[in-house]
């Protein structure tokens, strides 16, 4: 009776051990498929992309890029604002610089510059929109503050002064585009009269 009891035992034990045990299953191994990442899109500070106007060949020189402290605007860096800022000089113009700064010296002070050139660039599209409305109000009443060809991305403002003819200011836009990404505007087609 003794030996019915320890046998009986011993097999509940295994039943119980088999029981609860994990069932034994064959594993497969899926080789995951490798999918291309989008490419990531990379957008240039506005010193960057002066850089890159100079190096498609446009006479910059002078150029000057501001900080949150120097910015005569007081804007760069704030909310809802540009994050970079870079103006220059057409080389072509230059001379009135070049003269103001020989003849006051020491007493030259670098805000009060004629700039040729100002790019502005942003962290997002509405905030460089928001900046080229009012810069496009600000043209049309001109004046003082001068008026401006004006050309843009989704995240970067350039604006060429008048003092440049309108064909070099074509001159950046055409290089701007291409640095850019921007197709070029087709010319407008016009009909035949009949």
């Amino acid at each position: 009776m003794k030996k019915i009891g320890v046998i009986g035992l011993i097999v509940l034990m295994i039943v119980m051990t088999v029981g609860c045990s994990t069932p034994v299953s064959k594993t497969t191994t899926k080789t995951a498929t490798a999918t291309p990442s989008p490419t990531p899109i990379i957008y240039l500070s506005a010193p960057q992309i002066v850089k890159k106007l100079k190096e498609a060949g446009l006479p910059i020189v002078y150029e000057i890029t501001y900080d949150e402290k120097t910015d005569p605007n007081n804007l760069l860096g704030r909310p809802g604002e540009y994050t970079a800022k870079t103006n220059f000089i057409d080389k072509r113009y230059a001379k009135d610089y070049e003269d103001s700064k020989k003849y006051l010296g020491d007493d030259f002070d670098e805000s009060f510059r004629t700039d040729h050139g100002m790019l502005e660039t942003f962290a997002n599209k509405a905030d460089m929109q928001k900046r080229l409305d009012y810069l496009s109000v600000v043209n049309e009443v001109g004046g003082i503050v001068g008026n401006y060809y004006m050309y843009h991305s989704d995240r970067a403002i350039l604006r060429i002064d008048y003092t440049l003819t309108p064909k070099e200011a074509a001159e950046y836009e055409k290089a701007f585009n291409k640095i850019m990404g921007i197709e070029p505007k087709a010319a407008p087609t016009v009909s035949p009269k009949v």
